[in-house]
């Protein structure tokens, strides 16, 4: 099983970075520069394809939207490689500059840090790696990447579960926007690699969460401090020392687009500077332009809150910039600085709320979450990193907190890039009004990231993380400078020139052992609850240190997963060895199915064309005249004639049923109503019309008896 996720994870880095590499080459960046946005622009790639085809009529395969595209890309780089040989052999120089002063081995570093944190401490901590999270959207995409597998469509703004079955669909109806650049991702790594469904979703999850977030903040480093080497050396630990994120999204939703736009975020923010600041001019600007306009798409269809923080983040920056503009003239007007600045404030406000209250967003922004903390824990778990939401409290990071302290009361000391606090400043505002504010004012503040406590603390986290490497540096400094003066004490003469590598290595592995080491003992009472609201009892979890002990942050982030991806949910390993005998024996036949009892995603994980790949919806959606009269009568087929014509209409063929217990303990049981599904679930061996095609405990696939 793990050498067929090594498999994934490989097919998943080169579907990942190798068409931005090669693209980002061609348009005449370095290779080190390529591969730091190689991530986003490979899927801005695979979203403009997708949608051509789609649009076309071209099906969208692993020929189509891989291999040839990689051949004129390949063509591109020769060509363009060539070229800067010529020049450089006639006293040219090579082109690009984001990875200018980078070398190689901070590259790997970066990467190597990341994949190896993802392996060590999530893959290996899941109870089971081929069974996939089972919450809310993870059925959905594993049933829309199966069905752009099947269908092949690659539509980036959204493909129907029944895009290749649309006869099956119980639910038809407009198919409204769903941004998918992450499934169609996913759908290539698995057309190409033919591995396990759940095998892929975990490889393209490590890929973007370890590798791509670590190297896009190696470009956001290197670009806001690019002379100051131990901030950016320390950046391949914070960018994983923060729970908030990514590790959190991996294990709440899941929420694996929003987790992927995310990542591309702090190249993005790089890229923007670099070109409204202008620090490269001719050819170099130019390029660094296209190439953010470039990203643009591929972000948009990652998440398309991704811009909205980008925004936010953004703000402070620009402020900084304007105020360093001094006087303004107009014409004949002298603007002054202050005026200009509130301006830009009043403006950027009124866009805010302009577009937080229109009719277009009100899906997203009017989602209800009800307060659910007090003001002092919810600072406390500011400090701490904790941040604080009602679904999986995290233990304080009581090291990582007090560093991004004090990478915040350092940079506050540096003119030239204390707005980089403001930034952070902005994002726990929004953290702050996530947990305390209700109806309009939180709408208007938090609404583009749904109100979601989570969503809104992945986004504080990105910030923290250079934070934590201005804290890591400058902590770093601070050690050596005590190293030097207790050796002169002893008699050197002068400072060694190897103890601030050796005192950053020090500090790096204590603060592993702090984070990352499960069971370490700290200070807390995990009793400490502290429900604000009566709909959220027990679940808002004061980050208050007391007597009593918890384990680290990865600690505690290990019990969240071995909850949300424990195997006696809804789908557990005796069923997947069961479901795959079905597949077997069913082919391509039609299924139907109860999908509250896990079957909604066996289209997705196992191929199987099941006729419900929802489990939600039921009681509010319009659905089909046949698939009322399955759901409620299908146990008659053999006396009532117009079940039979329901199940003609279907083409149906077997009957699945996983389990007729419907207390069985997973998320999604409890969407479980017997009556709403009782033509289903009062099936049994002795139903007349249905014979046993496999049986195994209380699993059951039963052929559908075709006479009359």
């Amino acid at each position: 099983m793990w050498l067929s996720l090594y498999m994934a994870l490989a097919v998943a880095a080169a579907v990942l970075f190798a068409p931005g590499l090669m693209l980002g080459r061609t348009m005449g960046l370095t290779s080190k520069g390529a591969l730091l946005v190689g991530a986003p622009l490979s899927a801005t790639l695979y979203c403009m394809l997708g949608l051509a085809y789609h649009l076309l009529g071209v099906p969208a395969t692993p020929l189509t939207m891989l291999l040839v595209p990689t051949l004129l890309l390949v063509a591109g780089c020769v060509v363009r490689t060539w070229h800067e040989r010529k020049a450089h052999g006639t006293g040219g120089q090579a082109t690009g500059y984001l990875a200018e002063g980078v070398p190689w081995r901070l590259v790997l570093l970066y990467a190597a840090v990341g994949l190896a944190a993802g392996l060590v401490l999530f893959a290996a901590a899941l109870p089971q790696i081929d069974i996939p999270m089972q919450a809310w959207d993870v059925v959905s995409h594993l049933n829309t990447t199966r069905a752009m597998m099947d269908a092949q469509v690659m539509d980036p703004r959204g493909v129907s579960v029944y895009a290749v079955d649309e006869a099956l669909n119980v639910m038809p109806g407009p198919h409204g926007f769903y941004p998918s650049a992450w499934n169609i991702v996913v759908a290539l790594v698995a057309g190409v690699s033919d591995i396990d469904m759940a095998l892929c979703f975990l490889a393209v999850n490590l890929c973007f969460a370890f590798v791509a977030f670590p190297l896009s903040t190696l470009l956001a480093l290197t670009t806001l401090f690019p002379q100051r080497r131990g901030i950016r050396a320390f950046g391949a630990l914070a960018a994983i020392g923060v729970t908030a994120f990514p590790w959190q999204l991996l294990a709440y939703g899941p929420l694996y687009p929003n987790l992927a736009g995310l990542c591309m975020l702090p190249a993005a923010f790089a890229l923007f500077t670099r070109v409204a600041h202008r620090t490269a001019t001719g050819g170099r600007w130019a390029r660094c332009a296209t190439v953010l306009a470039l990203m643009v798409p591929g972000m948009t269809f990652l998440h398309p809150n991704t811009f909205f923080t980008l925004g936010l983040l953004l703000v402070p920056w620009i402020i900084h910039n304007i105020r360093s503009l001094g006087t303004v003239r107009v014409g004949r007007l002298h603007l002054p600085n202050p005026l200009i600045v509130l301006t830009f404030v009043a403006l950027a406000a009124f866009v805010w709320n302009g577009l937080a209250t229109s009719s277009a967003l009100r899906p997203i922004t009017e989602f209800q979450w009800a307060p659910f903390a007090t003001m002092p824990q919810s600072l406390i778990s500011v400090l701490t990193l904790s941040y604080l939401n009602p679904f999986h409290p995290m233990a304080p990071e009581l090291a990582a907190g007090a560093l991004v302290l004090i990478g915040f009361v350092r940079l506050l000391r540096e003119r030239a890039d204390r707005w980089l606090c403001g930034s952070y400043g902005l994002a726990v505002v929004l953290v702050l009004a996530a947990q305390h504010l209700d109806g309009a004012a939180r709408e208007v503040l938090t609404g583009f990231w749904y109100n979601d406590p989570a969503r809104i603390s992945a986004m504080a986290a990105i910030p923290a993380v250079a934070l934590l490497a201005i804290g890591l540096d400058r902590t770093r400094v601070w050690i050596a400078g005590l190293a030097e003066r207790w050796g002169g004490r002893r008699g050197a003469r002068e400072p060694h020139a190897a103890t601030p590598i050796a005192c950053g290595a020090a500090l790096s592995v204590a603060f592993v052992a702090l984070t990352f080491w499960p069971g370490v003992g700290l200070p807390y009472d995990r009793s400490l609850n502290t429900p604000v609201n009566a709909d959220h009892p027990s679940d808002a979890r004061a980050t208050i240190p007391r007597d009593g002990t918890i384990e680290t942050p990865m600690g505690t982030y290990h019990d969240v997963l071995a909850h949300e991806y424990r195997t006696d949910g809804t789908i557990n390993p005796e069923e997947i060895d069961f479901l795959r005998q079905v597949r077997a024996i069913v082919g391509t036949d039609v299924v139907i199915n109860d999908p509250t009892d896990g079957s909604a995603q066996v289209y997705g994980q196992f191929g199987i064309r099941c006729l419900y790949r929802y489990f939600d919806g039921f009681y509010k959606y319009e659905q089909s005249h046949e698939s009322l009269v399955i759901r409620y009568r299908l146990d008659h087929l053999a006396d009532d004639r117009s079940v039979r014509e329901a199940v003609a209409t279907t083409d149906a063929r077997y009957v699945l049923i996983l389990d007729h217990d419907a207390a069985q303990g997973s998320y999604l049981a409890g969407f479980n109503d017997h009556d709403m599904w009782r033509g289903i679930e009062d099936i049994t061996d002795d139903t007349p019309g249905f014979t046993v095609a496999l049986s195994e405990g209380n699993m059951r696939l039963y052929r559908i008896d075709r006479q009359g």
